[in-house]
């Protein structure tokens, strides 16, 4: 339906989102991670995409000394990263998203776990 769920066992909660707002399960996640650790700014915001800008505050605890991430609007799937260490310039680019593929609705029926919270509200 219209209705996403994200388990978190480490908190023992579910949170429940409705409606068609953008789920970021796994690239939010990953994403809240740096902003802990990051100072980040919108360098770009058009129609089409949001590009994002991470500085680290501590650069060795981070691993790299910038990133940016093109995050597509559209469906608020990233599109490309940039990293740069050091050392080493990384660019990556995500393409050919393929969103229901025919898989059974079964798939997706979860049922929480005894003593789990369900709360309802955004999923990052």
């Amino acid at each position: 339906g219209k209705k996403a769920q994200m388990y978190d066992p480490a908190q023992k909660m579910v949170y429940l989102q409705e409606g068609s707002a953008p789920v970021y399960v796994g690239v939010g996640r990953q994403l809240k991670q740096y902003v802990k650790i990051c100072k980040v700014t919108i360098v770009k915001d058009s129609r089409e995409e949001v590009v994002l800008s991470f500085i680290p505050k501590d650069k060795i605890t981070a691993g790299f000394d910038r990133m940016q991430v093109g995050i597509r609007k559209k469906d608020w799937w990233p599109q490309r990263l940039e990293m740069e260490t050091p050392s080493l310039r990384t660019k990556a680019r995500f393409s050919h998203f393929a969103f229901d593929q025919g898989l059974p609705e079964s798939l997706f029926r979860f049922t929480p776990p005894p003593g789990v919270q369900v709360v309802d509200g955004a999923i990052f």
